[in-house]
Parts: C-alpha cells; structure tokens; sequence
C-alpha cells in the first residue's frame, strides 16, 4: 500500500509503514525495494517506448520512491544506533535540524499529461501526490 500522508489523524495505526519495526526489518524492506526498483528499470528499459508505458513507469517509479520515503522517515524502536539517519531526515534529531524531502513540483508537471490508462494508475498518482504534497508542507 502507498503511505498515507505525513499527518493525518491516527497515521500510525492506520498506514502500514508507521507500524512498529527493528532494525533488520526496515533493512530488509529497503533492500528489497530496491531490487525491485532495478528490476523494474531493467524490464522498462526492455520495453518498447509509447504513451502508455511511459505513463505507468513514471507513476510506478513515484510510487517505489514514497514507499522507501516513508521508511526512511520511519524511526526505529529497538534501538536508536540505526535510527539516527531517520532522525534526521524527518526532521526529529536534536539541533538546527530541518527535515528533508523530495518535492512533487516536476512530478505533478509531468503526470499531468500522461496517458494512464488503467484507473489504478490514476489512483496510484492521486495518492502520492497526497503523500509528497504533505512531505511538502512539513520542509
């Protein structure tokens, strides 16, 4: 599942990425994905080029990097050694610190006249351009 926005009401309950995980769990996941991130690469790079495929790579990709976004953000509960990069990405750490992001400006832009033909991928870009306009709002 795509993660929900940053803050909305009974986040942590309700998104799966915000539940609970140690340190080798999270680790697994962000390997993982990004295997799947290079496969995905590689399969689209096989592809011939149209409207269509182009429209479900780009909507994919965004949707790859909000998931490892969300669990980048995500600090760990078993120890705080590995949260330290969590920390301060979402902005928690001690000091002058401000959170970090990846601003859904160019993504919106070019979305918008992509052709997605299947309606999963209409949904697929409504949701993480409510997952990256809320990550926005908090840099």
């Amino acid at each position: 599942p795509i993660p929900l926005p940053v803050d909305p009401p009974q986040k942590a309950s309700r998104c799966f990425w915000m539940q609970d995980m140690k340190q080798e769990t999270k680790s697994d996941l962000m390997r993982h994905l990004f295997l799947i991130a290079r496969h995905f690469a590689a399969v689209c790079f096989a592809l011939r080029a149209s409207r269509e495929t182009d429209g479900a790579r780009v909507v994919v990709s965004a949707a790859i990097a909000a998931v490892m976004d969300a669990l980048l953000r995500r600090p760990l509960t078993d120890s705080s050694h590995g949260s330290l990069p969590s920390t301060h990405y979402s902005g928690l750490a001690d000091g002058p610190t401000l959170p970090f992001g990846i601003d859904p400006g160019i993504f919106r832009e070019v979305s918008e006249t992509l052709l997605l033909v299947a309606p999963e991928h209409q949904a697929l870009r409504a949701l993480i351009l409510d997952y990256f306009d809320s990550v926005r709002l908090k840099l």
